[in-house]
């Protein structure tokens, strides 16, 4: 009985360590095109990217979006301090089609000024 549990306890540390790797090996991305062909991708202002790129290709580039580096998610948002929370806006649109769709993430903060316009 004594070895089962000991075996229990192995199989668990064993299997909590493994997975902690892979949480931590999430690739982060620079900008939501990243990896994906047909997509052009421009930050417009500090706050929204404009991508475009065929919809076979969106839940891509919506994944890489969400993953981005914090640097990446980082932006010039006016009015901090005043607990608001930033967000970054994708537009995606289809070559070619009147289709697109709006996704939003929480940014993590202000860029340097230098990087804003």
């Amino acid at each position: 009985m004594k070895t089962f549990a000991l075996g229990l306890v192995a199989a668990a540390v064993t299997g909590a360590l493994l997975t902690h790797p892979a949480e931590a090996s999430v690739k982060q991305y620079s900008h939501p095109c990243q990896g994906v062909s047909h997509c052009q991708n421009e930050k417009t202002d500090g706050e929204e990217w404009m991508v475009m790129t065929p919809k076979k290709n969106w839940k891509k580039v919506i994944y890489r979006f969400h993953h981005l580096t914090k640097q990446a998610r980082s932006v010039c948002g006016s009015g901090s301090g005043t607990g608001k929370k930033l967000h970054i806006a994708m537009i995606l649109t289809a070559p070619g089609s009147s289709k697109s769709k709006t996704v939003e993430i929480e940014a993590s903060g202000r860029t340097p000024r230098k990087d804003c316009f």
